[in-house]
């Protein structure tokens, strides 16, 4: 299975056991805001809190957020997508280009 770390809201649903998505809401002190906009665009994944971007910057992720990082079934790093998807399409293409999963 491969995982996707998501700082930003939205994913792909109907991967299945094939992809498992996480949010991780990295630099952003303001705890009600951040749930404020879980509330407004709930997700189907967890998602978690770095208000310090501690686990943001272990993964790679520089300044650029919303950012999408995708971990191989060995949890090696398989792409990192700094900046926002324009699409759904776009990422799911990536989800096939590195992770070798999806429609």
């Amino acid at each position: 299975m491969g995982l996707v770390v998501r700082a930003v809201p939205g994913g792909a649903s109907d991967t299945g056991a094939r992809v498992a998505f996480v949010g991780l809401n990295a630099d952003d002190k303001n705890r009600k805001l951040a749930a404020e906009l879980l509330a407004d665009f709930p997700q189907s994944y967890p998602s978690y809190r770095d208000e310090e971007s501690k686990v943001a910057r272990d993964l790679g992720f520089l300044t650029s957020f919303p950012s999408t990082l995708m971990l191989g079934r060995r949890g090696q790093t398989a792409y990192l997508h700094q900046g926002p998807y324009d699409d759904e399409a776009s990422l799911r293409a990536d989800m096939r280009r590195y992770l070798k999963v999806g429609p």
